[in-house]
């Protein structure tokens, strides 16, 4: 069992590394909403988080330990907004007055539907309002065809747009969460410059490829919707699933099942370790375990759930490994830390980013307290306690994000809670069986099949049931707009 937040004694290190990390991300997001001009204000937050250094000295000093936590904790405050302005400020909006021909390279994996496909692109572009070069990432939107890869060099001549509210969504925000700072649709010219180079080029191309290649091999064996069920389920791929299913998913919360969400992930990896430690042991899986992780996180496209899920899973394999456990609440605010330091528009524009630990700290937190409501009513022992600990851990993420969903989409599922005891349990065993399918049909085409009749039984049962909690009367609520 995993340490739980406790503050009986905030003086022991592993807590106050949970006050740090919370400081720092309180000051990042307060700092989201205050537009700090940081060339102007730096004389006064560096006099200030000296003066506080000071004082935090003179309490130790005189054994004052909650004075000197408390002015150290300002400090730390004040360097979290003070970074963010750092790197907000480093990160103004592309625009170009008219049509300009900018050369760069495609930096993710490119999102192709039925009609258009969407780049990033990483180049070097003129910024009318720095008047300066500067290095910029866009989304570019071009024609299905012809199709271009992760890696190339392309040069094109369009206008760079700065993204802006739409219908009431801070499209430019959104961007903003994935470090794009303007849009070009309909290039007048897109021209093919060089393939991708280098190792490290080749391998975050093949592990793309090799994406592909297995949401093919499914659709080859697999008849839809099933196949798409299957792709979102292990890859989180969603481009192929209908609206109407889609929409029966958010009607019973359970989008988080195609949504590469931490559970998913978490599943995948434990999956892996389990067979390659019967093999290795736990020192090599140690570390074979670590790349697996770290090749799942970029074939994925390193979405946020996905990226928390990694950091929690390599700290847990390493306490493992080293024969300590964790703490929960810590392992999170790692996860958390580091993520916002590389990007800390994240932490108040990625939906998913906020979604994801929302989630997990409603597990860490509010199903044990559903779990003793559950013992406590349950007293003749009557639902075991497999359904007794998916019912309290179901209600406790559900709570935990019900206020953010309801903030964002104004939706609230009545029925999440019956929705994932019918769904979730089954999940991974339709995680497994369609992993062996795709790998299956990669290597055989028959073979594929044969494995494709015993996932067929799972993935319809989802389908089914998703469908039918859907039409329940009362389930779902949606607030009029």
């Amino acid at each position: 069992m995993f340490k739980r937040l406790s503050w009986k004694n905030i003086y022991f290190p592993f807590r106050i590394f949970t006050l740090i990390s919370c400081l720092f991300l309180s000051g990042t997001l307060l700092a989201s909403f205050v537009n700090i001009d940081l060339v102007a204000s730096w004389p006064i937050l560096v006099f200030g988080a000296i003066a506080l250094i000071l004082v935090a000295f003179i309490n130790f000093l005189l054994k004052n330990k909650f004075l000197a936590l408390f002015s150290l904790g300002l400090v730390i405050l004040l360097g979290a907004m003070a970074y963010y302005a750092h790197f907000d400020q480093g990160f103004p909006p592309c625009t170009s007055n008219g049509e300009i021909t900018f050369a760069g390279r495609i930096v993710t994996k490119p999102e192709i539907d039925y009609k258009q496909q969407k780049l990033v692109f990483e180049t070097e572009i003129f910024n009318a309002t720095t008047q300066r070069n500067q290095s910029a990432k866009l989304l570019v939107t071009l024609p299905r065809f012809p199709q271009y890869h992760f890696g190339e060099k392309l040069e094109i001549t369009a206008v760079v747009e700065q993204p802006v509210i739409l219908d009431g969504f801070d499209y430019a925000g959104y961007l903003k969460g994935k470090l794009i700072t303007g849009t070009v649709r309909n290039p007048a010219n897109v021209t093919f410059v060089a393939a991708n180079s280098g190792f490290g080029w080749k391998i975050a191309e093949d592990l793309y490829d090799t994406s592909t290649y297995f949401e093919q091999a499914l659709n080859r064996v697999i008849p839809e919707p099933q196949a798409s069920l299957a792709a979102g389920i292990l890859l989180g791929i969603k481009r192929n699933i209908s609206d109407e299913f889609m929409s029966s998913l958010q009607k019973t919360g359970l989008t988080h099942i195609i949504a590469l969400s931490g559970f998913n992930v978490t599943i995948i990896i434990a999956i892996f370790m389990n067979l390659v430690c019967v093999y290795l042991g736990k020192k090599r899986s140690f570390w074979l375990g670590l790349l697996f992780i770290l090749a799942f996180v970029v074939m994925t496209g390193a979405c946020s759930s996905v990226v928390r899920a990694a950091i929690f899973s390599m700290m847990l394999i390493f306490g493992k490994t080293i024969g300590r456990r964790g703490d929960q609440t810590n392992l999170m605010l790692v996860a958390a830390v580091a993520m916002v330091l590389a990007n800390p528009f994240i932490i108040r524009s990625d939906l998913g980013f906020q979604l994801s630990f929302l989630a997990f700290a409603g597990l860490i937190y509010f199903s044990p307290i559903f779990e003793k409501i559950i013992d406590k009513f349950d007293g003749h022992r009557v639902v075991s306690d497999f359904w007794k600990h998916s019912l309290a851990e179901t209600l406790g993420a559900q709570l935990a994000v019900a206020p953010l969903i309801l903030l964002q989409f104004g939706t609230v599922s009545f029925i999440s809670p019956a929705a994932n005891l019918l769904v979730v349990f089954i999940v991974p065993y339709a995680m497994i069986m369609t992993f062996w399918v795709g790998v299956s049909s990669m290597i055989y085409y028959p073979l594929g099949k044969i494995a494709a009749l015993l996932l067929w039984p799972f993935l319809e049962y989802i389908i089914v049931i998703v469908n039918w909690l859907a039409r329940v009367p009362m389930a779902f609520y949606q607030a009029v707009k």
